[in-house]
């Protein structure tokens, strides 16, 4: 056997040993009834922005697709993503907490929690009311940009239109916290979004490389865009632009997924508009729904049976 396959081995046999090590944490550290990095929000109207019901009962239910060698490839350039911008505040000195060291928890009225662990929360630097006590300012969610599209959808110099579940789950914890957040994407790769037009794009940013004539944009480098959330109320604003997403909503979304449960009702997909009110280009929920084979006519019970035969059939 070829050393290059002898070496794809030693990965795969790595990453099942990851798998059960992880598997093993999660068992020792179930969490909340619900994850807060499946956010979503329900306006009074009904309309579900962000995250899918249906993938958040799925997941509730302990139904998920398998993780591969090639999935953990991308789940760890995110990882890593975060390691990075936690060692730059951390020679900055700036006092932060993360993951496990500043949760949030909190309870729908039938006692069901919902549990969530902040990417970074960074600390008050005059802490001049209690010395040497660690005061949230301001928490960041952190996302890794891993391609054109998503390039273009998150550049604050492109459409700027950040998507609904990773605002919604920002939204969450700021919300919960009782601080604003922010939202912040890194692009790590030079990417090549095929001669784009530069209409695409907002304004020049050093990132963006044009062709001679600037019609068209032949190279998008390394770059960070950042997001404000923060609060009028009830409601949501982006860089102090008022959203249609709310405390209020997001509370709806848990309070509707805890009672599709409840009820045996398949929750919708929800996922048509964005953050703003706009129909979406695409419903990535509806688009990358694994579990669509299931069918959906004979009841909650028969569904959640057909998609964890699904998963297992992938595992």
């Amino acid at each position: 056997m070829s050393n290059k396959l002898v070496l794809y081995k030693m990965l795969q046999k790595g990453f099942a040993e990851k798998q059960r090590q992880r598997a093993e944490h999660q068992q020792a550290n179930p969490g909340g009834d619900w994850r807060g990095g499946n956010s979503g929000c329900i306006t009074e109207e009904g309309i579900i922005i962000g995250e899918s019901p249906r993938n958040s009962v799925l997941r509730h239910m302990g139904v998920e697709m398998p993780t591969t060698l090639d999935d953990d490839l991308i789940f760890e350039a995110g990882f890593k993503n975060e390691e990075h911008w936690e060692e730059l505040l951390k020679l900055a000195e700036v006092p932060i907490k993360m993951e496990e060291e500043i949760p949030i928890a909190w309870s729908l009225p039938n006692g069901e929690t919902i549990t969530g662990r902040p990417d970074i929360v960074v600390g008050a630097r005059n802490t001049d009311v209690r010395p040497g006590s660690f005061v949230p300012e301001f928490g960041i969610e952190l996302k890794l940009i891993s391609s054109n599209g998503k390039m273009v959808r998150h550049a604050h110099f492109a459409s700027a239109n950040p998507i609904p579940y990773h605002v919604c789950q920002a939204a969450h914890y700021s919300n919960k916290m009782g601080i604003d957040w922010v939202l912040a994407y890194t692009n790590r790769a030079h990417l090549a979004p095929f001669f784009m037009s530069a209409k695409q794009f907002q304004f020049e940013h050093r990132a963006v490389i044009y062709t001679p004539d600037g019609n068209k944009v032949i190279n998008v480098k390394p770059f960070i865009s950042m997001y404000d959330i923060t609060w009028d109320g009830d409601t949501m604003l982006m860089d102090g632009k008022p959203t249609l997403i709310t405390a209020s909503g997001i509370e709806r979304f848990y309070q509707y997924c805890s009672d599709c449960v409840a009820d045996k009702v398949i929750p919708e997909h929800g996922g048509d508009l964005d953050i703003w009110g706009n129909k979406e280009k695409k419903n990535h929920h509806v688009m990358y729904d694994d579990f669509v084979e299931a069918n959906t006519n004979m009841g909650f019970d028969q569904w959640i049976a057909e998609c964890k035969d699904i998963a297992e059939g992938e595992g």
